[in-house]
């Protein structure tokens, strides 16, 4: 009997704008115009205040480190996230670059330029100094001209 009564309960409410969950979560079911709401995980979140049935991935660039997030946060100048869902941001390699917040990959630095391995992750790619050059792109270190050069 009482199964069929949580039956019927659950049936009245069918319609989940009858029900909503904070952002951050998502609507699970929707009981008698009470809503059934779980955390959005790291990786995703929810916007809205009005019943999401579902949690959205972040996008590329964007990541979200903690449970419950209404957003996603941009990757910092010199990180990356190269796909959907990520819970952080990964540093540029050596010999690359990232201006711009927010950015799903990293750029490599062009011939004539460098950028050492450890390097400040906001850092951009530099000349060498004189006496030293680089011919490739993706270059992580100069190297010293031959004596008379």
């Amino acid at each position: 009997m009482l199964l069929l009564i949580l039956l019927l309960l659950r049936n009245l409410a069918l319609d989940s704008s009858a029900c909503s969950c904070p952002a951050g979560e998502y609507i699970q079911g929707c009981y008698v115009f009470v809503a059934d709401c779980s955390d959005c995980g790291q990786g995703q979140y929810s916007s809205s205040d009005n019943g999401d049935r579902a949690c959205t991935s972040c996008l590329p660039g964007k990541y979200a480190d903690q449970n419950r997030q209404s957003g996603c946060k941009p990757c910092a100048k010199g990180f990356y996230t190269p796909s959907n869902a990520h819970t952080r941001c990964m540093r540029c390699d050596g010999g690359k670059y990232q201006k711009p917040e927010g950015q799903s990959g990293c750029k490599p630095c062009i011939a004539g330029k460098y950028r050492l391995r450890d390097a400040d992750p906001s850092s951009e790619c530099a000349d060498c100094d004189p006496g030293y050059y680089v011919s490739a792109p993706e270059a992580v270190e100069c190297n010293a001209c031959s004596p008379g050069q």
